[in-house]
């Protein structure tokens, strides 16, 4: 605990999750500024200062895709379409953060690209270029023994036809078919 006067006002420093935090308390007592170190500390232990947690994980989906790409340069799998699927996918999710996508995210994407006349096979290859990005993440990471990232539910199958989905999953649920 390190309350110090700066000024007139009093700060406080310490270390969290592995990083610095100093804060000013914006106090002029330092019966208060400890008050307000502590209120910070407890409530960045659980979560509930409304600012986002500090994350060691910084990477983008963008970061993920450019794994993948060099993935698939390595395995001689880098073709015109893979490449132009990659492009599309760094577009539109690139720069958010891959602990940060959700379904919200996918859904609006899907209600997006509708909106611009994709046709729904074009927009299910995107999701799935991201699930292979994640799904390498995921494999380096267990490799490595890091964390793995969460992987949303990015596989979404666009389809006009529901009763032919039905009467497919119904066959499969008949002859013992499970994927």
């Amino acid at each position: 605990m390190a309350v110090y006067k700066r000024g007139g006002t009093y700060w406080f420093a310490f270390v969290f999750d592995g990083r610095r935090i100093q804060r000013s308390t914006k106090q002029g007592n330092r019966k208060a500024a400890i008050d307000c170190e502590a209120a910070y500390r407890t409530k960045l232990g659980k979560d509930d200062f409304g600012i986002a947690p500090f994350k060691r994980e910084g990477r983008t989906i963008g970061d993920l895709l450019d794994a993948l790409m060099v993935h698939y340069e390595q395995d001689g799998k880098l073709s015109p379409q893979n490449r132009s699927l990659l492009g599309r996918a760094r577009e539109d999710f690139g720069s958010v953060l891959a602990t940060e996508l959700s379904q919200e995210h996918i859904a609006k994407y899907v209600a997006r690209r509708r909106g611009q006349g994709a046709k729904n096979a074009s927009i299910n290859r995107v999701t799935e270029v991201l699930r292979r990005a994640y799904t390498l993440a995921n494999k380096k990471a267990k490799a490595a023994k890091e964390p793995e990232l969460a992987v949303p539910v990015v596989r979404q199958f666009v389809v006009r036809d529901m009763k032919r989905i039905s009467f497919c999953l119904a066959r499969a649920l008949r002859f013992g078919i499970t994927g």
